[in-house]
């Protein structure tokens, strides 16, 4: 809340930007109507002139954005560890004799790293998500209607895609947060435990416990991994269907002179970029849960009261 001018102004920069972004399929339509078939040389220079403007401009102000975003989120990162951190010296001394030394240290460190990557990155790419879409999709609807209902075809499959694949991946990333804090608590405990496994002649048995927590973390993520590996090319093959009713529907209605060339090249411009913000808002979704997870862990550390209060 006290970073919210802040938040505010990257958010204005990086909607900037994706508008920006967003023109080239109007501009190419413009240079192929405009330009190239009515052939005004005037209509295509300006066309190409506005394409590197807007390019230029997008990057600027993605860079400003990003730039005051990754700020903020240090910012709030540093806060979390701080009061972490003080809230760990007022603890009573039962706390840490019942609790893993590695699972708090993972809690400080790994589990603050997933609220940052979801603070730096998640939030408001998810907003900029919703805005391309919700652009596209009027774009796609004022381009041409018939193309769009095809285009609208596919989604069903889409959605029905992506629940399925989320839901998966809530469930691997669960475990994924949960096994790195065993993975912690396990080399903290043989770390400082060193001269007393040495003493009792427990390297080996240690070194296969580790194992075996290295092991279940490293399944957890290629668990994690193998949703996201069969997710991404679901969604591209989806995709393909989409441009190729698209493709096959717009030949028959430019054949027709129902279509010019420009709108067909400009719609499907639109169309590559149609499925993106939904691929991003899956990944973004995939993160929120991971960030969720961290958090839960994160302020059941800060909920924890001292079993002595000093009146």
């Amino acid at each position: 809340r006290p970073r919210t001018v802040a938040i505010g102004t990257s958010v204005v920069f990086l909607l900037a930007s994706t508008a920006l972004s967003l023109l080239g399929p109007d501009l190419l339509r413009i240079a192929i109507d405009d330009g190239v078939v009515a052939g005004d040389r005037a209509a295509l220079n300006l066309a190409a002139l506005a394409f590197v403007g807007t390019t230029i401009a997008a990057w600027a102000t993605s860079y400003v954005g990003f730039r005051l975003l990754t700020t903020v989120g240090q910012q709030v990162l540093k806060s979390i560890r701080a009061d972490e951190f003080v809230h760990l010296q007022r603890l009573s001394l039962r706390f840490f004799s019942r609790q893993e030394i590695g699972q708090v240290m993972s809690r400080v460190t790994n589990d603050v790293d997933a609220i940052n990557e979801f603070l730096t990155a998640g939030l408001v790419m998810a907003l900029l998500s919703v805005f391309t879409l919700a652009y596209i999709l009027v774009r796609l609807l004022v381009l041409d209607f018939r193309l769009a209902l095809g285009t609208f075809l596919v989604l069903p499959v889409m959605i029905a895609v992506t629940i399925y694949f989320s839901g998966r991946a809530r469930v691997a990333f669960r475990g994924v947060r949960s096994t790195v804090g065993r993975v912690y608590a396990n080399l903290q405990e043989n770390i400082s435990g060193a001269r007393l496994a040495q003493a009792f002649v427990r390297e080996r048995e240690n070194a296969s416990r580790f194992q075996d927590t290295s092991r279940r973390y490293m399944e957890a993520n290629i668990e994690a991994g193998r949703v996201i590996a069969a997710f991404l090319p679901a969604v591209e093959t989806v995709s393909a269907i989409a441009i190729a009713i698209v493709l096959g529907y717009g030949a028959f209605l430019l054949v027709n002179d129902m279509i010019t060339v420009g709108v067909l090249v400009a719609f499907i411009g639109f169309m590559t970029r149609f499925f993106q913000p939904i691929t991003q808002l899956t990944r973004l979704y995939n993160m929120l849960q991971s960030a969720m997870a961290a958090g839960e862990r994160i302020f059941e550390l800060l909920d924890e009261e001292p079993d002595v209060v000093d009146s």
